[in-house]
């Protein structure tokens, strides 16, 4: 549908226009109506129409004025000009003013049929090449876009001189890329976690190139972000103070990076290295702002004992005192802060402390609880971004350790037993063979064996017989299973020998518990029906 403007002092004819409309079903909806010049204007301010109908001999402002202003501020706006006067003067101001038509009354409907389906395709026409001027245009810059970011990536990773050799050339040459300076920032919010997700991260980066930036800039996977700039050090850093503050008031995260200078456009790659490891470094510690020199060094920093600190820590898991244990992580990342030890420093010493922990809990635990834990330390102490995560990942391996670490009187043979008792009584109806639970607990058969028989009082194939007997028992006591089902249960194949064991063991045959217990539930069921 189109907006339409009907402006004439006489009701009959505004009353015809709209009897027009209907009866032939054009698609406009008359927006508004008014007697004069003056609020025309008003109007046409008001409700921006497609289309305006308007007489000329009206008071306060005639017509071709109005339409003048109105096409003033709307060129695109279809004016038809209706007048009871064929006056050579008002069709040349018509032409002038650029009015669709001049029309004189009286008007035939078919007259007005036809100069408004014109005027409709008309417009049509234009809406329709401005829609695909605009898609053109769009998918021109998303090209534009995409080319840029994918060269920053080649950039970034060194390969500058192949990607200027190749069919990128004339972008280069086109936008005379000469960057002076590159910035690299995360986004941390207030909970000191990074932004690497929505649209933010985008907004941000777009932010940042309006300020400093000269269009070539990108959102990398993990949601960094990298700007390249024709500005000095010197320039970004006056106001990227103020501009960060009103940022975070609009959006409620810092950014947290490094910015520095490119001798060349050979060393782009080199001088991103150098704000990547400041913009690790800054999120690391939680450092709000864009550094422009690696500050973080480890070379006044007087690294602790890591084997005196081992012990420390490991006498405190054996003693269960894990707030001591906490409270020694604690002082030690306060101390590397105020060195200004780099992330890459400070993970891989808290990785070598947790394997030399590790190394002494082996005589306490299995081989696969050692091989699980090491797994672990990978994941939570290597790849993590904040001293926070890394803090928060110690205390969870330490409290994990306390857990895993029995008291001083359990051995590392005592504890594979415990924890093969625990796997026969829950895996009793598999064929579970003694090579089998020790493979599990990476001990020989045979000194499996020996312990096994040390701690229970019995050999391992006695131990899982009296097993699937007690479960055997406890499945025919409920008198839902057959004979035939209970044997499989509990991990036999063929009830014939299943019955011998049984009996052997508990002085009754399977068949006769179940006999026994059928019949007491059927004496309960009829002492019930003759209540």
């Amino acid at each position: 549908m189109y907006k339409l403007l009907i402006v004439d002092d006489e009701p009959t004819e505004v009353r015809f226009i709209r009897y027009i409309i209907n009866e032939y079903k054009l698609p406009f909806y008359v927006c508004a109506e008014g007697e004069n010049g003056e609020e025309a204007v008003e109007l046409a301010t008001k409700h921006e129409p497609d289309f305006v109908i308007m007489d000329i001999s009206m008071p306060i402002m005639d017509g071709l004025e109005a339409a003048a202003v109105i096409k003033k501020k709307y060129p695109a706006t279809v004016i038809y000009i209706v007048t009871a006067y064929e006056y050579f003067e008002y069709a040349q101001k018509a032409i002038r003013i650029d009015v669709e038509d001049y029309l004189v009354k009286p008007l035939s409907p078919e007259q007005l049929v036809k100069v408004l389906k014109a005027g409709i395709a008309k417009v049509l026409s234009g809406r329709l090449k401005s829609a695909k001027e605009q898609k053109e245009f769009l998918h021109e810059m998303q090209n534009k876009t995409a080319v840029r970011r994918q060269l920053i990536n080649y950039l970034l990773a060194g390969v500058s001189s192949g990607a200027k050799s190749t069919g990128y050339r004339k972008l280069f040459d086109k936008e005379k890329f000469n960057p002076k300076t590159i910035l690299a920032a995360s986004l941390v919010d207030d909970k000191g976690q990074t932004v690497n997700g929505g649209s933010l991260p985008e907004i941000l980066a777009n932010k940042i190139n309006d300020k400093y930036g000269n269009d070539w800039f990108t959102v990398l996977e993990g949601g960094s972000i990298v700007v390249f700039s024709n500005l000095s050090v010197e320039k970004m850093n006056k106001t990227m103070g103020a501009s960060f503050d009103l940022w975070y008031a609009e959006n409620q995260v810092r950014i947290s990076g490094g910015v520095s200078s490119i001798l060349n456009y050979e060393e782009i790659s080199n001088s991103y290295r150098s704000v990547e490891r400041i913009r690790k470094n800054t999120l690391f510690w939680g450092k709000q702002g864009v550094f422009n020199s690696d500050s973080f060094n480890n070379s006044n920093y007087n690294m602790p004992d890591m084997v005196l600190l081992q012990k420390e820590l490991f006498n405190s898991l054996l003693a269960k005192d894990t707030k001591s244990a906490i409270s020694i992580l604690q002082r030690l990342l306060d101390d590397m802060r105020k060195g200004q030890c780099s992330s890459e420093y400070v993970q891989k010493y808290f990785a070598e402390l947790v394997t030399l922990i590790l190394s002494d809990m082996a005589e306490l635990l299995t081989s696969a609880e050692i091989a699980i834990l090491k797994e672990k330390v990978e994941k939570h102490i290597k790849d993590v971004e904040t001293a926070l995560d890394l803090k928060n990942n110690f205390n969870m391996l330490i409290s994990e350790f306390e857990n895993k670490i029995v008291s001083f009187g359990t051995s590392a043979a005592e504890h594979a037993v415990i924890r093969a008792v625990e796997f026969i009584k829950l895996n009793c109806n598999q064929d579970i063979s003694l090579e089998g639970v020790a493979e599990q607990f990476f001990l020989s058969p045979s000194y499996f064996s020996r312990i096994f028989k040390k701690h229970t009082g019995e050999g391992f194939a006695s131990y899982l017989t009296k097993v699937r007997m007690e479960k055997a028992h406890k499945l025919l006591l409920t008198d839902k299973y057959t004979v035939q089902e209970v044997a499989r249960m509990v991990g036999y194949n063929d009830p014939s020998y299943f019955s011998n064991v049984f009996k052997k063991h508990l002085d009754i045959s399977p068949s006769q518990v179940s006999s026994a217990i059928h019949d007491k539930n059927l004496r309960i069921q009829d002492k019930k029906v003759r209540r």
